[in-house]
This record gives structure tokens, sequence and C-alpha cells, in this order.
């Protein structure tokens, strides 16, 4: 992962793994994180310590959606 000062992620899945990277992301000083998971509690989760926008991971246009939370291609 790169993610320096400044940049923007989407973390997909709000398991372990993706809790971790999101905790790595936060800490390297990505200034916009996105939080995908099928389970609202575990997007809440992920946000609940880490500023993020959480996506429902099964939402038809969720790259749309990514890209709308992250202020990305607009």
């Amino acid at each position: 992962m790169r993610a320096g000062s400044g940049c923007t992620v989407a973390v997909l899945g709000a398991g372990p793994i993706g809790l971790l990277v999101l905790a790595a992301a936060r800490h390297a000083g990505a200034a916009k994180i996105a939080v995908t998971d099928l389970l609202p509690g575990k997007r809440d989760r992920a946000g609940a310590s880490v500023p993020t926008r959480p996506c429902p991971a099964d939402a038809t246009d969720l790259p749309e959606r990514v890209q709308e939370a992250l202020g990305v291609g607009q």
C-alpha cells in the first residue's frame, strides 16, 4: 500500500485485514478514506475510531458511491 499525506483510500471490507489497512492508511496520513462492507455494523465500527465514509458493499453502483464519498472524479 502506498498512502501518503493527503491521499484518498478505498478499503474494501471492514474485517480484521480491512481494519488494519484502514489504520495503516490513517497512520500514513490519508486525508479521505472510504470503507465498504456488507454489514452496517462493521461499517459503523470502522468509522468509530477513524473518520471514514462508509459505503454498502452490495450497492449496485458501488464504484460511483465510493468516488462520491471520496470526492474523486467530480
